[in-house]
């Protein structure tokens, strides 16, 4: 099953790469760096605010302390789910700077994807919804049941019912090809 559809999975994996992360002698190169990414973005999806704030903060760190970069979408998340405006927005547009620098599609998704869910907190539902867009249009793995969420309450609360019906279609389709233990 995929990463997008399995977020128990997940919950079950993520800490066991964190441990063998962690033990000593292991490389702390920036791409081995990134295996102590998946943990705070599982605890962000639980709703898990605090223990993915420790986690984020021991990132920065281990980030600090082996002269890596940290992994900073994570933390962008977090500022835009708690509403932090100024923080979450700075977060957001160093992001895309980066993104753009580079060329990484991903990472302009996982910005957009955090435009969209802080606008969304802040009532700014056609600028939520614009972000949404541009983040749902991407396609990246991993980001789409996220951003479909926050795609269906900007454009509903916008009263934007083709875009409406079409986050419900992408849902069905991946929900009816997705077993269950209901079906």
């Amino acid at each position: 099953m995929s990463r997008d559809l399995d977020p128990r999975g997940d919950r079950r994996v993520a800490p066991s790469m964190v441990d063998r992360w962690r033990r000593p002698g292991r490389s702390r190169s920036p791409s081995t760096a990134r295996n102590l990414s998946a943990l705070p973005g599982v605890h962000l999806l639980a709703g898990e605010l605090s223990a993915a704030e420790r986690l984020i903060d021991e990132d920065r760190l281990i980030a600090e302390a082996t002269g890596n970069p940290p992994v900073a979408y994570t933390s962008m998340i977090l500022a835009a789910w708690q509403g932090r405006e100024q923080q979450a927005t700075e977060m957001i547009q160093a992001t895309v700077q980066v993104a753009t620098a580079r060329g990484t599609g991903r990472l302009a998704g996982s910005a957009a994807y955090a435009s969209a869910m802080l606008d969304n907190g802040l009532s700014r539902h056609g600028a939520a919804r614009d972000a949404a867009r541009r983040a749902f249009e991407r396609g990246h793995l991993g980001l789409g049941p996220q951003v479909v969420a926050e795609l269906a309450e900007a454009a509903a609360r916008t009263g934007d019912m083709m875009l409406v019906e079409g986050a419900l279609k992408w849902m069905n389709e991946r929900t009816r090809v997705t077993p269950t233990a209901g079906r």
